[in-house]
């Protein structure tokens, strides 16, 4: 082993010798991998790694260069009969792969003797009902160890741990969801008709303080739960707010959010639909930018303009990623950044460069990476070894995605430096609204975390 592992990564490769199931809930950046691959290393057995395909090279395949005893393969790409080959040709003892070949080559791998399953971002697998969930919890049954990990393994609420806990250790949540879901929390109903019938369904599921306590310390059994904080020295983590108001945007902002208005509280019932284009429109105004006519169409200058300030006065020379909702502010923060410094642009159009992206905005060939959270908030390592700043061009209410982005740049080898995220929020508009609800998300889903990590 060339590389010197934390206390808490030894710890981990200790406690995996008496408990083979582990869910490893450890926040982002805490050295997951590392503390994973020394393990493998501790006990050798055959080891299949599921994970994001921005993580196979970038994260595992890459970490592995610290473990010369280990064989690690990236099963991935080529023809069907290829992978096949390549699994069963046994020539590894790790084999990292995606969820998609795992679900292809389930028996191949079961085939080759893998004897330990690690699902890396745990968190995909949460949906009961979902292929992969049933794969991974079939596969894991056949396993000696299973190794879950995650910063961020329930998103959506208690009943994400369900399938998960399902797949690390069947007993610790038992087998059936449903006496989980109602042991742990209760249902909250609605009425919905259709066909002429009204009946109650399931809208979402609830849960009371005591009923939290008592899952917090089931879990606490099979799940060691660590924060950042308690795990390394790293550096704080500075959020500043940047309130501008709209310029020329304003007028069309008020007509849009009049239509809002209407289209929940005209009258008659609230028309859903109409009200969410209403939303997502309000958000691209604040941008600067709304889509019209199949374009998106420029009508302001305020948020850009900025940005522009921002980098020119506040940090200028520094490397920067710059996160949007929108594929149109995308190319325009671009095209505007480009002034000062080389830019990278990931989203769903360059995602499958992911992992080169990253490589070349860390290793300083460019300067600004303008991001899309869906696109970059998972598995893509790195951005912190370039820069320590961050900023939120606009804001949209997925609170995994956040708390994702934010760890890209607040990890360890930041050499000390802080982490700061600039929110740029234009005054009495939606953004405020957006901020404010994923914060609010995030405290409210992290609570089971912490009772956990007590």
């Amino acid at each position: 082993m060339s590389v010197s592992l934390y206390k808490h990564q030894q710890t981990l490769v200790e406690r995996l010798r008496d408990q083979p199931r582990l869910y490893a809930a450890w926040a982002c950046g805490t050295g997951k991998t590392i503390g994973v691959l020394a393990a493998c290393a501790d006990r050798p057995m055959k080891t299949l790694v599921v994970g994001p395909l921005t993580t196979l090279y970038s994260a595992w395949n890459a970490d592995a260069a610290n473990f010369p005893s280990l064989r690690v393969a990236v099963i991935r790409g080529a023809s069907r009969a290829a992978r096949s080959r390549l699994i069963l040709d046994g020539l590894w003892d790790v084999a990292v792969t995606n969820p998609e070949t795992f679900k292809s080559h389930g028996p191949d791998f079961l085939a080759a003797g893998v004897k330990r399953f690690v699902i890396d971002e745990a968190a995909k697998i949460k949906n009961r009902e979902s292929q992969i969930s049933k794969s991974a919890a079939a596969f894991a049954d056949k396993m000696e160890s299973v190794i879950a990990l995650s910063g961020y393994p329930a998103p959506q609420g208690y009943v994400d741990w369900w399938a998960q806990m399902r797949a690390v250790d069947k007993s610790v949540l038992g087998p059936d969801f449903f006496r989980f879901a109602y042991h742990y929390g209760y249902p909250e109903k609605k009425k919905i008709r259709r066909g002429g019938v009204t009946r109650e369904v399931i809208a979402a599921w609830g849960q009371s303080d005591r009923q939290r306590d008592l899952l917090a310390a089931i879990l606490t059994k099979s799940v060691w739960a660590m924060r950042k904080e308690d795990a390394l020295d790293l550096p704080a983590q500075v959020d500043s707010v940047r309130t501008l108001d709209l310029e020329a945007e304003r007028d069309i902002y008020d007509a849009v959010k009049k239509d809002l208005v209407l289209a929940l509280h005209g009258g008659g019932k609230p028309d859903r639909v109409r009200a969410e284009a209403c939303l997502t429109k309000l958000r691209q105004i604040t941008g600067g930018g709304v889509y019209s006519g199949g374009k998106y169409q420029w009508c302001g200058l305020a948020k850009i303009g900025a940005l522009k300030e921002i980098v020119a006065d506040e940090i200028p020379g520094e490397p920067v990623v710059v996160w949007c909702e929108f594929i149109g502010e995308i190319d325009r923060v671009a095209a505007m950044l480009r002034e000062f410094g080389r830019v990278e642009i990931l989203d769903g159009r360059t995602s499958a460069d992911a992992a080169g992206i990253v490589a070349r905005f860390a290793g300083g060939e460019a300067k600004y990476l303008v991001c899309h959270p869906a696109a970059a908030g998972h598995g893509t390592n790195g951005m912190q070894r370039a820069c320590s700043y961050a900023v939120y061009y606009s804001l949209g209410f997925n609170s995994d995605q956040y708390v994702q982005s934010r760890d890209r740049i607040h990890r360890s080898g930041m050499g000390g430096r802080p982490a700061t995220y600039i929110h740029m929020v234009a005054r009495d508009t939606v953004d405020e609204s957006a901020l404010r609800s994923l914060r609010l998300k995030k405290r409210a889903v992290e609570a089971i975390m912490a009772e956990v990590a007590a």
